[in-house]
């Protein structure tokens, strides 16, 4: 998922969790280009985290302030 392996945070039991813990692979080993790179995943037991970095601007903002861009 995203390409990062994830991280164990809350009451989970002591130890070595097994393939989830580790680091990102570096940005430039994209498997699909468009995709948003995650910056870390957390996983506790109610819940699971996505982060993602700053981006100033989506795709959203394109087309709600410049509509014209859809169409040339």
């Amino acid at each position: 998922v995203y390409g990062c392996s994830f991280l164990s945070v809350g009451e989970f039991p002591q130890g070595p969790s097994s393939t989830r813990e580790g680091a990102c692979p570096p940005r430039g080993n994209l498997a699909c280009p468009s995709l948003l790179r995650a910056e870390a995943l957390l996983e506790s037991p109610e819940m699971l985290y996505v982060v993602h970095p700053y981006v100033q601007f989506s795709l959203h903002d394109v087309v709600t302030f410049s509509p014209a861009k859809l169409t040339n």
